[in-house]
């Protein structure tokens, strides 16, 4: 991932750019993050201007110095050290000091901050959030999965990595439930004990042993 000069021309921007990226930021938002209660930030604020400065140079590594340079530009009376960090603990799709970057073995360096989209939440806020309101909230498997840590419901087997039952294979996830010849519908998920996040592996594992599989949720008996 590139990263972006820290001084230059690009660091100032006129007033009806920074009005362009707001108002696409804004109409983004509105169709992807709101519903997820991610934070927007006030117009002509120092949050709304460190979003705008990322959002032209998303996908770039972006230092922070940079932006409190962009910021300062724009309004006088904002401090020199931005604490743009923060954002993504509101829910913006943000990387930050030590978050892994995507398709790469690498992680962000210090100082460093690079915005992924404006088009979903950042998958972590999802998490805590569901943690928060309890796994009913979950809208779809994915957020199902994340209320889980991306582990197998049975076995606690986490996607990508080492099976529990079999160290030499991953561990892939799939939604289920406990009647086969019902489809797979979000409906069905939270039925007693059902068990809507398990691996493969595990439910080949039960079956040629002749047991029994009994899904149970965490949490619940």
């Amino acid at each position: 991932m590139d990263k972006l000069p820290m001084h230059g021309p690009h660091t100032h921007m006129s007033p009806e750019e920074v009005e362009k990226w707001y108002s696409k930021i804004e109409e983004e938002y509105n169709t992807y993050l709101k519903e997820y209660n991610v934070k927007f930030p006030k117009k002509d604020s120092s949050k709304a201007l460190w979003l705008v400065y990322l959002k032209k140079y998303e996908g770039k590594l972006v230092h922070k110095d940079t932006i409190s340079a962009f910021v300062n530009s724009v309004r006088t009376d904002s401090g020199k050290d931005q604490q743009v960090r923060h954002l993504a603990a509101e829910g913006w799709n943000i990387l930050n000091k030590g978050d892994k970057l995507p398709k790469e073995n690498k992680t962000v360096p210090s100082g460093y901050h690079v915005l992924l989209t404006t088009e979903s939440p950042k998958p972590s806020f999802i998490m805590k959030a569901l943690k928060r309101i309890g796994r009913i909230g979950a809208k779809n498997f994915e957020q199902l999965k994340y209320a889980y840590g991306c582990r197998c419901a049975t076995c606690g087997s986490q996607e990508g990595k080492p099976h529990f039952l079999e160290p030499s294979l991953r561990t892939k996830l799939e939604q289920g439930h406990m009647n086969p010849l019902k489809p797979l519908t979000l409906e069905i998920r939270y039925h007693n004990v059902n068990s809507v996040i398990r691996c493969i592996k595990t439910i080949m594992s039960l079956t040629q042993k002749g047991e029994r599989a009994q899904w149970h949720l965490p949490g619940r008996s």
